[in-house]
């Protein structure tokens, strides 16, 4: 057992020094990015993995641009055209979370809602609401608190569920999952992942290869 703590302790502290470091490489390398640069790291976070991210960072500065445009392909709805309908719409929910879902001093695209807005874009339907938690979560005090639940039907129901606990206009994400039609199964189903299919139309290595092929004018 004490072997066990030991090795425990051991990969806890590997993994932490691991992502101390890359959060110093990552602020580093954040430093030679323009403000352009910024914005789009910014809104490409949303979609992009950890390992995605960083090579943007760590991309020749004048082979970032490639590198974004590569990178949005694999979202480009239709790519025998230059223009991306996927990244047009994705930088307009940007600007509207941004005014929309600011709460007090928090920019609206690092909120709750905002950051749902960005991923999956406008909700069907926007229900308001109240939640009050059982009993015992509450250590014995009654409380009520507003709610928001966001309801989507792409690529199958889904559901978000945001809760401000404060009562100050400041909501965190509660919950969210896939509401299945099966009533055999479970009715909660994990949520999709935006960096898959469907949302992902393309993967990175098929990217490279069209362009290898001359399919990008």
């Amino acid at each position: 057992m004490k072997h066990i703590r030991i090795h425990f302790i051991f990969t806890l502290i590997i993994i932490i020094s691991f992502g101390l470091f890359m959060s110093c490489t990552s602020y580093r390398l954040k430093k030679t990015l323009n403000e352009y640069e910024l914005e789009e790291l910014t809104l490409m976070k949303y979609f992009s993995s950890r390992s995605e991210y960083m090579g943007y960072l760590k991309a020749d500065p004048e082979k970032r641009q490639e590198y974004l445009e590569d990178f949005w392909k694999m979202y480009d709805p239709d790519i025998e055209t230059k223009r991306n309908d996927f990244y047009i719409d994705v930088k307009r929910r940007f600007k509207y979370a941004d005014k929309k879902y600011k709460e007090q001093k928090t920019p609206g695209h690092l909120t709750a809602r905002g950051r749902i807005y960005i991923m999956f874009g406008p909700p069907d339907d926007v229900i308001p609401g109240r939640y009050s938690p059982p009993i015992e979560e509450t250590r014995g005090v009654n409380r009520e608190y507003f709610t928001e639940t966001w309801t989507y039907s792409y690529p199958e129901r889904l559901e978000f569920l945001f809760v401000d606990e404060l009562g100050v206009g400041v909501y965190s994400q509660y919950k969210s999952s896939h509401v299945s039609n099966d009533p055999v199964t479970s009715n909660l189903t994990p949520m999709p992942d935006v960096k898959k299919p469907p949302f992902r139309i393309r993967t990175w290595d098929e990217v490279q290869r069209l362009k290898k092929e001359g399919y990008f004018k």
